[in-house]
Formats: structure tokens, sequence, C-alpha cells
């Protein structure tokens, strides 16, 4: 589990690094101000035997909104991914994983994307 909160944070949590929402410009009064943000994820992970495990993770972050930002800016998101994995030897692994994500914007638009994934990967 982890939590993470504050002002100025932005670029600390995922989804908003490198968006800019660390902070903004105000006009009126004029100065700078920093915008609030927070984070959360509770992830847990199972082992069926010494070759099969699975993963699951849900998160949700906010940025903080101060006004005067376009409505397309991001405000928010949910996200929830569940994965599989075999390890036939040491140093493989095969997996397949389910994620599903919905992001939220300041004018309250909303999007949904879903997508399944696979990896095999080997450690020298």
């Amino acid at each position: 589990m982890q939590y993470s909160f504050g002002r100025g944070i932005g670029r600390y949590i995922q989804d908003t690094a490198g968006l800019g929402l660390d902070g903004q410009v105000d006009a009126v009064p004029a100065g700078f101000d920093t915008a609030y943000a927070a984070a959360w994820s509770i992830s847990y992970e199972h082992w069926f035997t010494e070759k099969w495990l699975s993963n699951v993770t849900y998160s949700e972050d906010l940025a903080g909104f101060k006004g005067g930002q376009p409505g397309n800016t991001y405000i928010g998101a949910k996200y929830l991914v569940a994965s599989i994995w075999y390890i036939p030897f040491r140093n493989m692994s095969i997996g397949f994983e389910y994620v599903w994500g919905e992001r939220k914007n300041v004018d309250e638009q909303r999007a949904r994307a879903n997508r399944i994934d696979g990896l095999i990967q080997y450690n020298f």
C-alpha cells in the first residue's frame, strides 16, 4: 500500500509527471501557487506454486485544480491491473496482464481504456 499527497508533488506521481501540474502562475493576485496532488495504490501478490503467481493492483490519483486551466487539463485517474505469471525455470518468466484505466479532466470529460499485454522475460 502507498499514499502520497502534498503541494507541488505532481512530478513525483507517475500519471502527472511531466504534465506541468506542480504549480501555476496566478494573474489575480499576481503570484505563483503550488498545486495539490494525491495518489494511492494497493497491490496484492499471490504465489499458487513455486512456478505460478498472480498480481492485482488498483490505484487512483488526483491533481489539484486552481482555476484558469483549460477544460481538457488532467485532474485524476483510476487504474486496475491483474496479471498471471509462469516461471518455467530460473531466470525466465512468462506473463499476461489485463489493464483498465479511466482518466478524468477538469471539464468532467472521462475516457476509459482496456488492454491485454504479454511478456516473455529472461534475466541473464
